[in-house]
């Protein structure tokens, strides 16, 4: 993440093509939204495994933590409140 024009791409792709449902977008946006930073930093991401929910709730958990280091004082308390630094410990348990 850098300061910019509010381009995301995600494996090289826009985050429009990548993601095709309007709500897994809408999740990656959510942490810009709350902190009214839209259309202001840069995002480049790589992500594999798991299903497209589950890269788009992981770009949201890096954006927020990257918005986090950036300003601390400003972003940190409506992310926190949120819950968007917080992380989903949920595994896929073994064949047993």
């Amino acid at each position: 993440i850098q300061p910019g024009l509010g381009e995301i791409v995600v494996n090289k792709q826009d985050y429009s093509e990548y993601f095709l449902r309007e709500s897994h977008r809408e999740h990656i946006l959510d942490p810009f939204v709350l902190t009214g930073t839209t259309g202001q930093f840069d995002v480049t991401a790589v992500v594999k495994g798991g299903g497209h929910s589950g890269q788009a709730g992981a770009i949201r958990y890096g954006i927020a933590h990257c918005l986090q280091a950036y300003n601390p004082d400003l972003y940190r308390p409506p992310l926190r409140f949120k819950g968007y630094l917080t992380r989903d410990r949920r595994r896929v348990d073994r064949k047993k």
